[in-house]
């Protein structure tokens, strides 16, 4: 009741703060950020894992279920989930709402340093952080330049012949199904026609384009604010196979394994200390390393 009399015997005063949270409550509705489906970021850490030229199965057994058997404590931890391919593995952690992601990497970073051992050749595991709204924004496809609908209406006004199915290339509705179309078109009409060849695109070195892309591109993207990733996929990567002749294996008693820590022993270079002459001081290095094939 006393309350009650308060608000009869002050009216102005009552009526400034209802007017006041009226006021303030409109601002803060108004100003407060509002989402039909309000997107809810789910922190994810990745561990992916290479061994080269080994098959899913052998993956699973020799790494993953080493790896699953330590990050199974991780704190935080709500699902784990793993996936083998060739050469490769994943494992994605997904972590509770909050987490703090990067003393989520701390801990998988620990945990994985108590697997016991990894098969020689694989490599050591790489610790990605993700979230569930991460996706691609952009991709970018890097190809021969392709002729222009210009040029091919032109070089069909040169040839009569061919200006029915050269504007049948003209409308196509992207360039790379532009091209599809005109290498159709040349290889039936190629040997009437052998200046077609003049409107293909040229042929590229596809090992070339991926070292430009890794070297130039995504180095260039990868410093643009704001950009986490950048992957390139597709054309070819440089190797060297090595060939090895079993019978001659077997003449020397020696096993695959053999020739594996041989390249390995030989393939870097190696310190030989220094050695004092007076003043000068000489370094010693042994030169291993291979530069070329």
């Amino acid at each position: 009741m006393n309350l009650v009399k308060a608000f009869v015997d002050n009216p102005v005063k009552v009526s400034v703060g209802a007017l006041l949270i009226a006021i303030f409550g409109g601002i803060a509705m108004f100003s407060m950020p509002k989402q039909l489906t309000p997107e809810v970021e789910t922190p994810m850490v990745m561990v992916s894992t290479r061994w080269p030229g080994a098959s899913p199965q052998e993956i699973e057994r020799e790494i993953v279920l080493e790896q699953e058997e330590q990050l199974k404590s991780v704190p935080g931890m709500i699902k784990m989930s793993s996936t083998c391919r060739n050469s490769s593995s994943e494992i994605e952690l997904e972590f509770a709402v909050g987490t703090n992601l990067q003393e989520a990497v701390v801990q998988v970073s620990t945990r994985l340093q108590q697997v016991r051992q990894y098969p020689v050749d694989a490599l050591e595991p790489v610790i990605e952080t993700r979230s569930s709204t991460d996706s691609s924004i952009a991709r970018l496809v890097l190809s021969a330049r392709p002729p222009t609908v210009e040029v091919i209406r032109d070089f069909g006004k040169q040839h009569p012949a061919l200006q029915e199915d050269l504007e049948y290339v003209a409308s196509a509705m992207n360039s790379a199904l532009r091209v599809y179309r005109l290498r159709q078109v040349y290889n039936e009409r190629s040997k009437e026609f052998p200046t077609l060849k003049d409107l293909l695109p040229p042929d590229i070195d596809l090992m070339k384009l991926r070292r430009f892309t890794e070297d130039v591109v995504e180095a260039r993207l990868e410093r643009v604010t704001g950009v986490s990733d950048v992957y390139t996929y597709g054309g070819l990567e440089e190797e060297l196979e090595i060939v090895i002749d079993p019978e001659a294996l077997a003449v020397r008693q020696l096993t695959v394994h053999d020739v594996l820590e041989a390249l390995r022993g030989q393939n870097k270079d190696t310190s030989g200390g220094d050695i004092w002459e007076g003043k000068r001081r000489w370094v010693i290095r042994t030169l291993g390393q291979f530069r070329d094939t």
